[in-house]
């Protein structure tokens, strides 16, 4: 019997299929273990689904009105949870493409309580019957290496993303060669045997036992390392940050006044008094120009007075800047900012233009060089970050700002020191640049950097690294 070509076909398990075909074969697996789904999840991984769907839960910033979507979500775990969040004046849609499993899903949030403010469509996640910017969150649990059409499927949840939206995949990854015989005996005789025995279905627990091993394992192209942390990055290694450090010098000076004269001169009694000074530290700054800053802050007095704003602008093709200053003249400090706009193409907007794709994070950054990855994920994760994201040199830990102490603290007791580490505004979706448009991005960025009244800037632009690698070169 002849294969399918490469062309046309695709990954059923270990066998190739045709892609027209994958679909309906799904289907028969998921109409075999719907009524069986719950159970089988449990046993073969001790209950562990329910705390990563937690955890995944706990990333979506959900609040009370807002809408959100749970996609091939027929066990009704994920919705289950958006719907607690989003609450009677909110809207969770689930939707999977197998009728069985969308009707476990709804007999479960029925028997959850959950009637009102809940809505089910049977639907396919590469086509997905909903119109531009409909979720404030997507979620996609353990579904995605069960699509046809991977790629086409996250362009249609990012499709029906609001502006700011979040898309939470959670999936299957693999395990470290250490444990890969333990796993394969795992995956290749105890599921298909839980499968049998509990089920009566041997074959289609072999198939989701596969189907886990063929899901690609993200990788440095799936990273989603903010385009301002891979350019600092690369600045730091090639020494361009030192060159300026007495202009870093005198913004961290303003930074430690204001942050004294707003929360008192001790830094164990001022968190962000505290983050400064660490900051200063970092920059080899004298110990006794950061004592006589933050007298001078701590001291009240008629000396200098700096307040602080923030503006937002478009950078070339549209990228969300936001620029965060600290100033003693407003109006010196806007003229400037509107200069630097206009001379690398982009345009200083109204107040609130961008700051919505903006959020507030604690980031630590790692060298990726001898990098232990796993050990830096585990003692992380369990200190509180939110998430670890890569890129081809680097590694960032983000956290709330209220756990960066506790989860930095962590990391650095066990040996993983950060080359970098703040809490500073992070986008919250990107925009792809290439060519001239990220020459002249990352030049408009390099100009408001170098404003003396700019203590931060943050754009969601996405350039490849290798991009930024010519550009810097």
């Amino acid at each position: 019997m002849s294969q399918p070509s490469p062309d046309t076909s695709t990954d059923f398990g270990y066998e190739r299929v045709r892609r027209e075909d994958k679909a309906r074969r799904v289907r028969g697996v998921f109409d075999s273990v719907a009524d069986n789904y719950d159970l089988m999840n449990d046993l073969m991984s001790g209950g562990v689904h329910r705390l990563w769907k937690r955890f995944a839960l706990s990333l979506t910033g959900l609040r009370p009105g807002q809408v959100a979507l749970d996609v091939a979500g027929g066990t009704g775990d994920i919705a289950l949870g958006l719907a607690r969040q989003v609450g009677t004046q909110g809207l969770v849609v689930l939707t999977d493409i197998n009728a069985a499993m969308l009707a476990h899903g709804r007999d479960h949030l029925i028997d959850a309580g959950h009637v009102r403010g809940v809505e089910f469509v049977q639907a396919n996640a590469e086509q997905l019957p909903f119109a531009d910017g409909s979720f404030h969150c997507v979620t996609i649990a353990f579904g995605l290496r069960n699509v046809t059409d991977k790629q086409k499927a996250l362009a249609s949840m990012r499709r029906v993303l609001k502006p700011g939206g979040q898309l939470i995949v959670l999936e299957f990854s693999k395990p470290a060669d250490a444990l890969r015989p333990i796993y394969d005996a795992y995956s290749f005789r105890l599921l298909p045997l839980l499968g049998r025995l509990v089920a009566r279905d041997e074959a289609s627990y072999r198939y989701l036992a596969e189907s886990i091993r063929m899901h690609p394992v993200p990788g440095p192209a799936g990273a989603r390392m903010s385009g301002h942390s891979k350019w600092a990055t690369i600045k730091r290694k090639k020494g361009a940050l030192d060159a300026k450090r007495g202009k870093a010098f005198t913004k961290v000076i303003r930074e430690l006044v204001t942050a004294a004269r707003l929360g008192g001169g001790d830094p164990a009694a001022n968190p962000r008094l505290r983050l400064v000074v660490e900051k200063a530290r970092a920059l080899n700054m004298p110990k006794d120009n950061i004592e006589r800053a933050i007298k001078r802050g701590a001291g009240g007095g008629e000396g200098e007075r700096y307040e602080e704003v923030a503006y937002e602008g478009y950078g070339p093709a549209g990228v969300a800047v936001l620029v965060e200053a600290l100033t003693d003249n407003r109006n010196r400090t806007v003229g400037e900012i509107r200069h630097a706009f206009t001379k690398h193409g982009g345009n200083l907007g109204q107040s609130g233009c961008v700051s919505h794709l903006f959020e507030k994070r604690g980031v630590l950054e790692f060298d990726r060089a001898g990098l232990d990855l796993d050990r830096l994920m585990e003692v992380g994760l369990e200190a509180g970050a939110d998430d670890v994201v890569e890129s081809e040199s680097a590694v960032e830990v983000l956290t709330d700002p209220r756990s960066f102490e506790a989860v930095r603290d962590a990391l650095v007791a066990q040996g993983l020191e950060p080359a970098g580490a703040g809490v500073s505004m992070r986008a919250t979706t990107t925009v792809k640049l290439e060519g001239a448009a990220a020459e002249q991005m990352l030049k408009l960025a390099e100009a408001l950097e170098d404003l003396d009244d700019v203590q931060g800037v943050a754009a969601n632009f996405d350039i490849p690294e290798a991009e930024m690698e010519r550009i810097s070169s």
